[in-house]
């Protein structure tokens, strides 16, 4: 998958986004078969789908991980008319998120992946995407030759099982043949190493020289670190002090501050008629391995310790938690 900066003075970063497809249980005293290729490409397909950010690992690893700014990744599977699977993917900052419908992506492409007859290694291949092109339109006949293609710049996927029984996958973008250049006439060599596991992708993207040295005027922020994010509605009521909580009236409606998500946001509280702004902050945590349950913590304004920190289980994707002097209602965006 293709991403890189046209300059060099712009801090180059990548999105990709996977999550990993686990691999089914096998019975007993059996050696599972090696997957095909199709299965393969099949699993790296769907690995891709879906929403994905880096704002969990910014927020939970903060030391670990790149200087990269918050951002949003959103794939989508399309149907060429060949018959074959490909992806839409967009990327855009997760702060110009709207709140019921995508924002406006600054970067839109269609990845489409082929195997080799003679090799057991997977290759994307990138199209960058023009706003004008619709999905529809991805799914027309010859669709593909009136698309520029990134020449070179495929990455080459290797399937690796785990131990666990989970899949991963390594990735490579060799900067032999990947290079572009800049506003200066110079040519920039982009390498780019890959490796998937489950429910996450790290990522480590280099800009070198034609000697294959780093560029020096290049501030690379490292390895960018991606998980499946989801989006909530929250609704929230508080009881002032003194109030008689077995009273519905003496509730009061509190409108949350900005997206609400399950990456470690910390979400301010204010009174939706006097706008007053709340002493609690909410975040949301997503629990891992379990679609199922969610974080919960509570905070006093401006602290980092939580004063409750909560496991809710979403029950059709909607968790209730009651801890005075908030009642929280959280419904999983569809």
């Amino acid at each position: 998958m293709m991403l890189f900066q046209k300059t060099i003075k712009t801090k180059a970063f990548a999105l990709l986004a996977v999550s990993l497809v686990a691999v089914p249980a096998v019975m007993a005293n059996t050696m599972p078969a090696a997957p095909t290729k199709a299965e393969l490409q099949q699993r790296l397909l769907l690995a891709l789908t879906g929403e994905y950010s880096n704002f969990y690992a910014l927020t939970e690893q903060p030391t670990t991980v790149g200087d990269f700014p918050p951002i949003i990744q959103h794939a989508e599977s399309v149907s060429l008319a060949s018959g074959e699977q490909a992806l839409l993917v967009k990327q855009g900052f997760l702060s110009s998120r709207a709140s019921n419908v995508s924002n406006s992506y600054y970067r839109r492409t269609l990845y489409v992946f082929v195997t080799p007859r003679n090799s057991n290694e997977l290759v994307q291949v990138s199209y960058p995407l023009s706003p004008s092109v619709s999905k529809q339109a991805l799914t027309e006949p010859d669709a593909l030759s009136q698309l520029p293609r990134l020449p070179g710049c495929e990455i080459f996927w290797q399937y690796e099982p785990m131990a666990n029984g989970h899949d991963s996958f390594n990735g490579y973008r060799s900067p032999d043949r990947c290079f572009f250049v800049d506003e200066k006439n110079t040519p920039v060599h982009l390498e780019t190493i890959v490796h998937v596991t489950n429910n996450e992708l790290q990522m480590t993207e280099n800009l070198l020289d034609s000697s294959g040295e780093p560029l020096v005027e290049t501030e690379l922020g490292g390895t960018i670190t991606l998980n499946p994010i989801r989006f909530f509605d929250m609704t929230v009521s508080f009881l002032p002090d003194g109030a008689n909580k077995e009273n519905a009236e003496a509730w009061i409606s509190v409108q949350p501050d900005g997206l609400i998500h399950d990456h470690g946001q910390h979400i301010n509280l204010r009174t939706q008629k006097e706008q007053q702004v709340l002493p609690y902050q909410i975040k949301l945590v997503r629990a891992e391995g379990n679609e199922s349950l969610l974080q919960v913590r509570i905070y006093s304004l401006g602290l980092d310790t939580p004063l409750e920190d909560l496991t809710v289980e979403l029950n059709d994707g909607v968790g209730v938690l009651h801890i005075d002097p908030l009642r929280v209602e959280i419904e999983l965006r569809r």
